[in-house]
């Protein structure tokens, strides 16, 4: 077991030095730079590790129906973030037509990555390989990440209900972003 853990006890030592060295950096942009190879060593080194040990992984990769189903309550708690977010903003917003109309347009959003993650991840567990398995766990990072920001991102779009900051907003792409990790 000890042979299966070194790839990752390498990659979290690496993640902990960078993060330790990003505490003695004053310039910002450079800490943040620090942070962001942290951030994709996290997401690399299991990937690298599964492809580099990948003996005994099978097991350890496996995805039961539980945990596919742990995955999409985890899934429709972050969608609700979403409803949140919409009703939040028509609350702290006025009751003209036009903020309703925005409403209901990020409502419609919110099902719609809704509908398309229980389409097409949310139902069924990965194919078989370590590989796809592994990418499958990985990837359920971003994608609720970005369904949370387009949720935090609906109290503004609502508050600012008028077509410039929609189109504003809109082109931030959280929605998209969502679309791109449910593919």
């Amino acid at each position: 077991m000890a042979a299966l853990s070194t790839p990752y006890f390498i990659g979290l030592t690496v993640i902990l030095a960078l993060v330790v060295t990003s505490v003695a950096v004053d310039d910002p942009s450079t800490r943040l730079i620090l942070w962001a190879a942290g951030a994709a060593s996290a997401i690399v080194v299991p990937l690298i590790g599964a492809v580099w040990r990948h003996e005994g992984l099978t097991e350890g990769f496996r995805v039961s129906e539980s945990m596919a189903e742990r995955f999409a309550l985890f899934t429709i708690i972050v969608l609700g973030e979403v409803i949140v977010g919409v009703v939040d903003g028509l609350t702290e917003a006025g009751g003209d037509w036009t903020t309703r109309g925005v409403g209901w347009l990020c409502l419609g959003i919110g099902f719609g990555i809704w509908w398309n993650y229980f389409d097409f991840v949310g139902r069924r567990p990965p194919r078989p390989g370590l590989g796809v398995r592994g990418l499958w766990l990985v990837s359920h990072l971003p994608l609720s990440m970005s369904v949370a920001a387009t949720g935090a991102g609906m109290v503004s779009l609502i508050e600012h209900a008028w077509i410039e900051a929609f189109i504003r907003h809109a082109r931030l792409g959280d929605p998209f972003v969502a679309d791109d990790a449910l593919a």
